[in-house]
């Protein structure tokens, strides 16, 4: 596994914070994630095993900005969804929704029951809603299969 070093953190953060374009982005980043999404993948791992919240945070950003909605990145991202140490739960359910694998079904349900302390304050249930959405995608889209 890879670590994410002190340079690709900055040039996460900046591409977070829209100091950097995408373009000079994927040219300075040590990998064209667009080209090579398996290494966000691997950094999302690392980011889980070293419980860096600031990382995933980035690394959410980079794969909505880079539209990396994968199947092959999901079950990294399932593992994160059942975690307290990051804020990232409402992201997650929205990238699923985009994703459309049947693989995230229980993942988003069993988010969908869960109530993270930090989002204690939120009566609207935001993160409920979003995985009911992302359900009721997949739904769907089965349904539209059949």
């Amino acid at each position: 596994m890879r670590v994410i070093d002190k340079g690709e953190r900055e040039l996460l953060h900046k591409l977070m914070k829209r100091a950097i374009t995408p373009d000079l982005f994927l040219k300075e980043f040590t990998v064209d994630i667009s080209k090579n999404p398996a290494y966000v993948r691997e950094l999302l791992e690392k980011a889980y095993i070293e419980q860096e919240a600031d990382d995933v945070e980035y690394l959410m950003i980079a794969i909505f900005r880079f539209e990396l909605f994968l199947e092959d990145i999901t079950e990294s991202i399932c593992k994160l969804m059942n975690e307290t140490w990051h804020f990232q739960h409402e992201n997650i359910a929205s990238m699923f929704q985009k994703v459309k694998s049947p693989r995230t079904i229980e993942c988003l349900y069993n988010a969908a029951l869960t109530q993270f302390e930090y989002l204690e304050y939120d009566e609207a249930f935001a993160l409920a809603v979003k995985c009911i959405w992302a359900l009721v995608t997949l739904i769907r889209l089965n349904q539209e299969r059949n």
